[in-house]
């Protein structure tokens, strides 16, 4: 929000996701499964993760200032996002930061 009206956000990550073929259905999995740890971590303002195409995915994360973009880096949803034995994803994640300059969230 802008100003001191309700939840401000001023940091945020978008990562993209691609697939590897034939694990679309487990990447969404996947992905629906780490609401819950999510949840957990304090600093997590906003997340959502949304398909873009059968194979493509995206993340956002909305905080409330570096401090708490670093700790969600540092935690457990960030490590289950890289490329793992499971073969899950085609390729590494691309993560871009992003500066948050206007949100609308529930109060």
């Amino acid at each position: 929000m802008i100003g001191k009206v309700g939840v401000m956000l001023k940091s945020g990550l978008v990562v993209r996701l691609e697939a590897a073929p034939g694990k679309e259905a487990e990447v969404e999995r996947m992905l629906t499964a780490l609401l819950t740890k999510v949840q957990r971590e304090a600093g997590t303002r906003v997340w959502m993760a949304a398909r873009m195409s059968p194979g493509r995915f995206a993340v956002f994360s909305g905080f409330r200032d570096a401090t708490a973009r670093n700790a969600h880096l540092a935690g457990e949803v960030a490590a289950r996002l890289q490329p793992s034995g499971e073969g899950l994803l085609a390729g590494p994640p691309v993560l871009e930061d992003v500066e948050v300059l206007a949100s609308k969230l529930p109060r």
